[in-house]
């Protein structure tokens, strides 16, 4: 009869003919002190447990004699396995719990009884949480530092199962201890409308603020250029300041959101302000010409810095540039209101999104034939039915007068469509 040790440092032994496999553990020592269970006693160096054998004559030397009473001539001898020593660690994980809001980092310092040697080997279990990992101090040094997010409008948990070891990850292992990261979710922000939003001149908003989290209180600060008044700080559910622009430009409201748990939510807010009204059935366009009969000279025209066309006045007659703020060319002039003729003129179109509150225009002199200049600047709201732009009302008629080869300035205001509208 024969057997197969499964153990490969089993050794195979001979006892009345039959054979049996003997096995002998030894383990390196990983820690001090070891004990044993009832029943076995402690080798000499400390690395075993080896069990307390009774053995009768019919056994050698570490087997047992086992009796079957049914049938005693199927008693046997047995040999007893040794057994690896428990050990007994005294290093102990040392952490607490802890409340972040949603997004922040954890930061779990991990420390020990025992002043060194200490690494330690964390699983994570999280419940409406997202972001935990399982790791261990060697790879991430010793501290839990990760991101964790909320997943619902609830307090979600990340649940962290740390064990200390006292010679590496796979030495004596210490009792393991629970640590519980409460993630708090922070408050959403709702805007109606949405940013950015575009209003005219002179404009009270009605911004409705609010939340997913019950409870979210909201207050906001302001970033505004000087040109634009109206824009405050302030505190509530909704944005009500009018805006007043003398020059086109942004408002940005600077929105924190408080939520009952503490935690906070920014947005920012973006408002473009034009600062001219809004006229959706009306064109602004305007004149510069010739109002002598002699030769005067040719000017590049300028509107609030920017280059739109140019006035040739040198020729004996009427003549000019009309300027229209409408990038149309369907949209045409049918009855109008200059001085001279509109047959005579040039036609120049341009953006309607440089004309501002205030406006400037710049008569650059580009040509001077020795011969002062006279003419007349005239600027009109025309009425669009159509493509035809007609019924004009007035808003603002200048004379210019500049030296020979001089530059003429002047400006006007618009702040309103037309008397009626």
């Amino acid at each position: 009869m024969s057997c197969i040790c499964q153990n490969p440092q089993a050794a195979q032994v001979t006892v009345n003919g039959i054979v049996y496999c003997q096995t002998i553990d030894t383990v390196p020592p990983s820690c001090k002190p070891k004990s044993c269970p009832p029943g076995y006693t402690l080798s000499e160096d400390k690395t075993e447990c080896i069990l307390a054998y009774n053995t009768g004559n019919l056994c050698p030397e570490g087997y047992a004699y086992v009796y079957n009473e049914e049938e005693p001539g199927n008693s046997y001898c047995q040999a007893s396995n040794d057994i690896p020593a428990d050990c007994i660690c005294t290093a102990d994980v040392i952490a607490t719990p802890q409340t972040i809001c949603s997004g922040n980092t954890t930061s779990i310092p991990l420390t020990s009884t025992l002043p060194s040697g200490i690494v330690y080997s964390w699983v994570v279990l999280q419940t409406g949480v997202n972001g935990g990992t399982s790791g261990n101090s060697i790879a991430s040094g010793n501290s839990i530092s990760q991101p964790l997010v909320a997943t619902g409008n609830t307090p979600g948990t990340a649940v962290y199962t740390i064990t200390p070891y006292e010679q590496g990850l796979t030495g004596c292992s210490g009792t393991p201890i629970q640590v519980t990261v409460t993630v708090n979710p922070k408050p959403n922000i709702l805007v109606i409308p949405a940013s950015p939003q575009t209003v005219p001149n002179n404009s009270a908003l009605n911004i409705a603020i609010s939340s997913g989290l019950p409870g979210t209180t909201f207050a906001w600060t302001v970033t505004a250029p000087t040109t634009i008044t109206g824009a405050a700080a302030g505190s509530g559910t909704s944005i009500t300041n009018t805006l007043v622009a003398s020059v086109s430009g942004a408002v940005i409201y600077h929105i924190v959101a408080t939520a009952p748990n503490g935690c906070t939510n920014t947005l920012e807010y973006t408002v473009n302000v034009t600062s001219i009204p809004s006229c959706p059935n009306r064109r602004v366009a305007f004149q510069i010409c010739n109002s002598n009969s002699v030769r005067d000279d040719n000017f590049a025209i300028y509107l609030n810095g920017t280059h739109i066309g140019d006035v040739d006045l040198n020729q004996d007659a009427l003549v000019g540039s009309v300027f229209i703020a409408d990038l149309d060319v369907t949209h045409v002039i049918t009855s109008a209101d200059f001085t001279c003729p509109i047959s005579n003129m040039v036609i120049y179109r341009f953006n309607p999104n440089l004309l501002q509150a205030t406006n400037t225009i710049l008569m650059q002199n580009i040509q001077a034939n020795g011969a002062g200049n006279a003419g007349v600047f005239e600027v009109r709201n025309y009425l669009l039915t159509g493509t035809s732009l007609s019924n004009p009302c007035v808003i603002a008629n200048r004379n210019y007068a500049p030296p020979n080869g001089g530059n003429a300035t002047f400006t006007f205001d618009y702040t309103s469509c037309c008397v009626g509208d």
